[in-house]
């Protein structure tokens, strides 16, 4: 259906009215400030981190910029800089455009009314190199408030990383309320002060200053910490999980540690995760059939939908480096409670698909039954009659071998 002649032309004046009433604005924003009163602007601790977080993401001005403009530097930033006017300089005006190809793209989170005058005095006052040690900037370990001095930071230093649109690591750092999330899962302290392997940020040589890092350091403490009820124990319930179904001959292990990964520690194991996001973390997301290399790759079992979920769930809880032997009461040990939990995550991994070891499969009742009932099971597990332990790398504790014991003198029974 086409539109009437009378409607084109009254939809035509009012898209031209809106241009001109842009440009109008536009124009009239340029404000000549005197900045003579102002103090100079750190061009490393004030500009730089505006830009790295802002301009410099992936696929962006970085290191692999299709448009040559890498803008890491200072070298690589200042021919798009008029010192002295920042209306002349392409890296303020672009990103004070009202339409067209405005920096950060639609796809990312606008810079704030701070950041915009931070470059902007910076560029007036003359676009220098300079360094803190030769400007008046301080820092106050006493204030640390959200409002003004964390929530600034983060704006600066991580926002355009972690904006709306597809951020690092699965984590948005736009409000508050994210960033208590994450102080609260004592993420925000381990990147910030690089604690349990876990990579630096902010990255790319725009690390905060020791003031800024106890600034964050003081309003974490303000921070009620996460309390579960369901604690998951890294030694007891993780560590098995992968042992059993990652480091296997030619795999994730000390030896041949593929792709670099040797996944029979709490540190190696790290590596692949994001404390307080599973859905970032690589070593829980290669887990699933849809991943572009699901592992285990095939023909080992898939591990199951339980030992998934309590990946997960430490994950989400922080991914801390526990151990909780209370957890393992030796009076629990039916088979379908205790026994084959303790058997699919610290046994399947290995004695499981079409090349099982010692061609023994532990994936079923009547397979676990038979290695119980003619002693096998005992006698590795406590490495009895010149049997070699089992599980090889990873121990069961006591209590779940005196649980395993239990059931199997009780005559192994499908309880």
């Amino acid at each position: 259906m086409k539109m009437p002649q009378n409607k084109k032309i009254i939809l035509s004046l009012i898209i031209g009215f809106q241009i001109v009433v842009s440009l109008l604005i536009y124009s009239s924003c340029r404000h000549e400030t005197d900045v003579s009163k102002i103090r100079k602007v750190c061009f490393k601790t004030e500009v730089m981190p505006i830009i790295i977080s802002n301009c410099t993401t992936t696929g962006c001005h970085g290191e692999s910029a299709a448009d040559g403009k890498d803008l890491r530097t200072y070298e690589g930033m200042k021919d798009l800089i008029k010192a002295g006017d920042p209306y002349k300089s392409e890296l303020y005006t672009a990103i004070i455009k009202p339409f067209g190809n405005r920096m950060p793209p639609s796809s990312h989170s606008p810079l704030n009314i701070e950041q915009r005058n931070t470059l902007f005095v910076w560029i007036r006052q003359g676009a220098d190199t300079t360094s803190c040690s030769t400007t008046t900037i301080t820092c106050d370990t006493n204030q640390y408030s959200y409002s003004s001095t964390i929530g600034p930071m983060v704006q600066t230093y991580c926002s355009g990383c972690h904006g709306a649109t597809n951020p690092s690591f699965g984590l948005k750092l736009l409000s508050e309320s994210d960033v208590k999330a994450i102080a609260a899962n004592g993420l925000l302290e381990k990147v910030i002060f690089q604690l349990n392997n876990m990579p630096l940020m902010p990255p790319s040589g725009t690390a905060l200053s020791d003031c800024q890092k106890t600034q964050i350091k003081k309003w974490i403490k303000t921070i009620p910490p996460i309390v579960t009820t369901d604690s998951i124990c890294f030694t007891n319930d993780i560590l098995p999980i992968y042992v059993s179904n990652c480091t296997l001959s030619g795999c994730h292990n000390a030896t041949s540690h593929v792709e670099g990964y040797n996944l029979s520690s709490y540190s190696s194991i790290m590596k692949g995760i994001v404390a307080g996001n599973a859905n970032a973390s690589k070593f829980y997301t290669t887990l699933f059939s849809s991943a572009e290399e699901p592992m285990p790759p095939s023909p080992h079992s898939p591990l199951t939908t339980l030992q998934k979920n309590t990946i997960k769930t430490w994950i989400n809880q922080g991914a801390k480096n526990s151990t909780c032997t209370s957890n393992c009461d030796t009076s629990l040990f039916t088979f379908s409670g205790t026994v084959n939990s303790i058997i699919q995550n610290s046994c399947v991994g290995c004695h499981s698909g079409t090349n099982p070891s010692f061609g023994i499969k532990l994936q079923t009742y009547s397979e676990i039954k038979t290695v119980a009932d003619n002693g096998t099971l005992v006698q590795v597990l406590y490495a009895l009659n010149n049997k070699p332990q089992m599980p090889p790398s990873s121990a069961l504790i006591d209590c779940k071998k005196t649980q395993i014991k239990k059931w199997v003198v009780a005559g192994s029974p499908n309880n």
